[in-house]
């Protein structure tokens, strides 16, 4: 019960994460679970810290809110401080990542019967790794709904850096194979790659 109460006067209850859910209207729901597999958690762990965002936090606890998980949720707001969380920021950046995506699929480069699309990290260098998945599923929805026969990659040009951050389902380009998020050597991936 003090965990509830706790979480309660943080301004976070499990009747407005349950209206947050039931809020949103079926064809929402069902386009995000067709859309952004949510049983799955893409999270990368590091020294055993977790690299999270701020907007990520506030999905995972609602998440944890809605399945009467106030033990995980206050553990969570433990860990991380919520009174350091700036969710505006982590939302203006998410919006550029958007921006960034849509110039990306402006501009694909055809290779092989494979589409690439390619992103600059400059605004995503500190969030890189929590966004990854969410860039390659947006662009996921675009490709199924204008090329639905398409294979494609997504490629993260990071700054500074000698590799490009790559995913893609069971693609090969030459003599690369890619399968999931992989950083490959910009030199090697050069010399496989001449657009057409």
């Amino acid at each position: 019960m003090k965990i509830k109460t706790f979480l309660a006067h943080k301004g976070i209850s499990i009747k407005f994460a349950k209206e947050m859910y039931t809020n949103l209207d079926h064809s929402t729901k069902k386009f995000l679970l067709r859309n952004f597999q949510i049983g799955q958690q893409y999270f990368l762990i590091r020294r055993k810290n977790l690299v999270i965002s701020a907007v990520d936090m506030a999905y995972i606890l609602n998440c944890y809110l809605f399945n009467y998980r106030t033990t995980e949720a206050y553990l969570i707001l433990n860990k991380f401080n919520s009174a350091k969380l700036h969710v505006k920021k982590e939302v203006g950046i998410l919006y550029e990542v958007i921006s960034e995506i849509k110039q990306s699929l402006c501009n694909p480069i055809k290779f092989e019967g494979t589409i690439i699309y390619k992103m600059k990290a400059n605004i995503l260098v500190n969030n890189l790794d929590c966004y990854t998945r969410f860039i390659y599923d947006l662009i996921g929805i675009y490709i199924r709904n204008r090329h639905p026969s398409s294979k494609y990659i997504v490629i993260i040009d990071v700054k500074d850096k000698n590799y490009f951050i790559t995913i893609g389902k069971n693609v090969n380009i030459s003599n690369l194979k890619i399968n999931g998020i992989t950083k490959i050597d910009k030199k090697t991936f050069y010399s496989n790659f001449v657009p057409e």
